[in-house]
């Protein structure tokens, strides 16, 4: 069998880096689920979203965490750390490792399927947002319009790929996915904070689910996501204000197209 050091020497650590450190691989982390709250901004052509949208959330993500899970203690298994760092492509190193050169090509083959599965989500849920807005007055009438064959937002599809296609010039990878999740992770705790807001100003409003645990977990989430943020704020202050900043710009923007 094999035996693997889980042990941990902590000579010559200092705290505080392997904190803010943890603190920005976890962004990264954000960025592989991001998307498990995808299928709410469709959840107007879903049979029976009332029922159907909390399972489709809660065993989506949960199916999701438990193959990442799996995944990753199949690396540790395989790969010594230092075999990990700096590498790109984990898993073509354990395939080859475990199967060959052969069936590595074929294994980072079939991931590169996956991708294109995600991204194929992204390009169906990401345009509803602009068609949503569109059509509630606040972008382009041509944005609200859907293709008269297809019965789909063809401009708004294309308004996604030709942003995606700028973004994809404007930075690497790593500034990229981070630039995206400083305002994904904001929006998530104005989210929660926003559950507060609307249990004390429409107490009497039909509540289908109710946040578990309330109000420590929302409270918990909130004060979580808000020590992440600042400390990405802190280690990556280009990234993170440039997220901001495009935030910022989408204010006015708002008010005016609202006044319309």
């Amino acid at each position: 069998g094999t035996s693997v050091d889980f042990s941990i020497n902590p000579g010559g650590w200092s705290f505080a880096p392997l904190i803010t450190g943890f603190g920005l691989s976890l962004v990264a982390v954000f960025w592989a689920f991001d998307g498990w709250n995808n299928i709410n901004y469709v959840a107007g052509e879903i049979k029976d979203p009332k029922r159907n949208l909390k399972y489709a959330l809660i065993l989506g993500t949960a199916g999701i965490t438990i193959l990442y899970v799996f995944t990753n203690v199949i690396y540790i298994l395989v790969l010594p750390i230092e075999k990990m760092s700096g590498v790109v492509s984990v898993a073509e190193e354990a395939s080859t490792f475990l199967f060959g050169t052969t069936a590595a090509g074929l294994i980072s083959a079939m991931i590169l399927i996956s991708i294109l599965g995600a991204l194929n989500g992204a390009i169906f849920v990401g345009p509803r947002v602009y068609y949503a807005m569109a059509r509630d007055g606040l972008f382009f009438k041509k944005v609200g319009t859907v293709h008269p064959r297809f019965q789909t937002p063809g401009f708004a599809v294309l308004l996604q790929a030709v942003w995606a296609s700028i973004l994809a010039l404007t930075g690497t990878f790593e500034q990229l996915f981070t630039f995206a999740m400083f305002a994904g992770i904001l929006f998530w705790a104005l989210a929660a904070a926003s559950i507060f807001t609307l249990r004390k100003k429409y107490p009497d409003l039909p509540r289908p689910y109710k946040a578990w645990g309330y109000p420590v977990v929302p409270w918990i989430f909130i004060v979580a996501l808000s020590v992440i943020l600042l400390n990405t704020l802190i280690k990556r202050p280009v990234e993170s204000l440039a997220g901001v900043g495009l935030m910022v710009i989408g204010i006015p923007v708002y008010y005016i197209w609202k006044k319309r």
